[in-house]
């Protein structure tokens, strides 16, 4: 019972810390929601990690690699969906090391069951993704 509402909470965007794995068709997640290290977030084709080696990663349910931040190398490190609208990854000292470059108050973002992670500014207009749709 828990993991069926911890995938319908991710479905709504209400992804707790006490519910770090959750599985659904698509996972939406709201402004400020922080990923910290092994939190991990399944759509229907791919999953979401922050690993914990501070690397942002997306991979398809079969273990194949689709996309990351490059930021390993930074134990502690931790991502954020900012309330800007951008999504940032930061070291444990709380220092910028990526961030996707997007300035969009009131986004969202969707990590859908294509396979592909999108920032969306309202729910038909993209500003960003990691262009891995259908590759899973």
């Amino acid at each position: 019972m828990a993991a069926v509402l911890a995938a319908a909470a991710a479905v709504v965007g209400v992804a707790t810390a006490t519910a770090p794995s959750a599985s659904a068709a698509n996972v939406y997640f709201k402004a400020t929601y922080r990923f910290d290290a092994d939190a991990v977030f399944y759509s229907s084709k791919a999953h979401l990690i922050m690993q914990g080696d501070g690397n942002l990663v997306l991979y398809c349910n079969d273990g194949r690699y689709l996309w990351d931040t490059a930021t390993d190398g930074n134990p502690g490190a931790y991502a954020v969906f900012q309330d800007n609208g951008d999504l940032a990854v930061y070291t444990k000292e709380n220092i910028l090391i990526w961030n996707a470059a997007v300035v969009s108050p009131g986004a969202y973002l969707r990590l859908q069951d294509d396979s592909n992670l999108v920032i969306y500014r309202d729910w038909t207009h993209p500003v960003w993704s990691t262009r891995t749709y259908g590759r899973c």
